[in-house]
């Protein structure tokens, strides 16, 4: 998941079409950091969501990266700088795709919540002792 750091800032101070431009440009600069296949949502207001295929985490790391650094050195209008905090998470079948989504967001409010413009992976934050995973335990259910 993708924020754009204090949008709502640029909102106030310069209008909303203004923003919008900013989420053109930026969704241009997304467009072209990552590849064809991989999938690019735009999420909500100014949150995106991608689905990049990875060798390893590390090289997940690295694209993610980039693409943050590629914000932040982009010559907006208006002069503008943008930068943009980033939670991720590995996909895996035996997770609920909603499930992983809610780490990914997890990842995300803590790069925001520690200083913005950053990348932070949900499983670091598990093996630091600041998240868990959720256990899902089986039941009945019940038909009516």
């Amino acid at each position: 998941m993708i924020d754009i750091d204090h949008f709502k800032t640029i909102n106030d101070r310069f209008g909303h079409i203004y923003g919008d431009e900013m989420l053109i440009h930026l969704a241009k600069v997304l467009r072209d950091s990552f590849r064809h296949e991989d999938f690019k949502f735009r999420f909500g207001g100014e949150e995106f969501v991608v689905l990049l295929r990875a060798q390893s985490r590390g090289a997940c790391g690295m694209i993610l990266e980039r693409f943050r650094r590629q914000i932040s050195e982009f010559n907006f209008p208006g002069d503008t700088r943008l930068t943009v905090s980033i939670g991720a998470v590995e996909l895996k079948p035996s997770v609920f795709h909603i499930t992983s989504l809610d780490y990914a967001d997890q990842a995300l409010y803590h790069s925001k919540g520690n200083g913005r413009d950053q990348l932070n992976f949900f499983e670091d934050m598990v093996d630091q002792g600041i998240a868990r995973v959720d256990e899902v335990h089986g039941g009945d259910v019940d038909l009516f």
